[in-house]
Formats: C-alpha cells, structure tokens, sequence
C-alpha cells in the first residue's frame, strides 16, 4: 500500500471497522445476511488481494488493469461462496466490469441531478432524469448482452466442505503474495504509479 499512497494503509483495519459496526447494530448479519457477506468478501478481494496482485504481477498499472485485476480480486473472494450457495459462477464479470464500472460514478452523478432537480420542480426533473434513463438502460443492456455469451456463467455445485478447501487457497494465494511482497521489496517500490490510474485502497 506504500507504494500507492506513500503511507502505509492498513486494509483489514478499513475493513474491519464497517463490518465490527453493522454486525453489532445487527448480529444477523454475519451468519444470515448473504449480501452482507458477498459485499465484505468483495472488499476483501479489492482492498487486500488486489494490491499483491498488482505488485507481483502488473508492471505498469493503468485503469484497464486495475479494474481487471480489482474485478478478478472480487471474484475469487467471492466465487467460493456464490458456488456453495447458488451453484452459479460468472466468467466474464471481470471483462464486463471493464466496460460497465467505468460508466457507474457518470450514473450516479446524473441519478443525484435527477434527484434534487425533481425536488425543486418535477416537469424539470422529469427531463433531466432522461440522460440518467438512457444510461443506466446502457449499463443494464451491456449486462444482458454478456450473460448472452457462450459460457457465461458455470453450474457447479460446491458443497460446505469444498467452500472450506476453496477459501483455504485463497488464503495460501493471500499469504505467498505477501511473502512474495516481503522478498522482493524494491521490485514493489519500483513500479510506476500514476495516481490517476490507482483506484485500489
């Protein structure tokens, strides 16, 4: 993380703070809430395995590289429990997310336009939610139109003991690119960064 920000960022503390709060605002959460669990594994992959991937295997970073390796990092955080519950697993997240996540914050903006123009006058509002409209139909479109490639998604059940076995390499994977990170340290501070370009925290 040095290497991105010039200051150490401690991750698992960025982590854990959010999810030591909701759990104990709602307990459930941790054992019956799969969306809860889906969106910290998810940050798990981006915050924690994303860096090491980038600094063992990207020489120089650039915005189509971080998302493919964020959306691969989620993935594998993810794909463990997503096959155990719904025996589903998608193959082109990562190369969709390339095109789609770029176009989320321009939604967003227009999507909060919409919303405070409707506030002050809904005929207004009305015609400013047009863009936001057209948008997000886009980004719902290209999203039906991956899921229509061959072998877009994988059937495949994976039983209790198997997510275990799953996340276990996960972990390995986690901890070899660490000490991969600790034996190589000025092959990390050599890499080019530019921060236009870094999106991983």
């Amino acid at each position: 993380m040095i290497a991105y920000y010039g200051y150490a960022v401690r991750p698992l503390v960025i982590i854990a703070i959010p999810a030591a709060i909701t759990v104990a605002w709602k307990p459930d959460y941790l054992i019956r809430d799969i969306s809860w669990q889906l969106s910290f594994l998810a940050f798990l992959g981006v915050l924690v395995l994303a860096p090491l991937m980038v600094e063992r295997w990207v020489r120089r970073p650039n915005t189509i590289k971080l998302l493919v390796i964020e959306s691969t990092a989620a993935q594998v955080t993810t794909a463990p429990l997503i096959l155990g519950l719904f025996a589903n697993l998608s193959l082109i997240s990562p190369l969709s997310n390339v095109v789609i996540l770029p176009l989320v914050p321009l939604a967003m903006l227009l999507s909060f336009a919409t919303g405070v123009t409707a506030m002050a006058s809904p005929l207004i509002g009305a015609w400013v939610a047009l863009p936001a409209t057209g948008l997000l139909g886009l980004m719902v479109g290209l999203s039906q139109w991956f899921a229509t490639w061959p072998y877009a998604n994988v059937n495949f059940q994976v039983s209790t003991s198997g997510v275990l076995v799953l996340y276990a390499l996960v972990v390995v994977l986690t901890f070899s690119l660490y000490r991969w990170r600790a034996r190589h340290p000025e092959a990390v501070s050599a890499q080019e960064y530019s921060p236009m370009d870094v999106k991983l925290g």
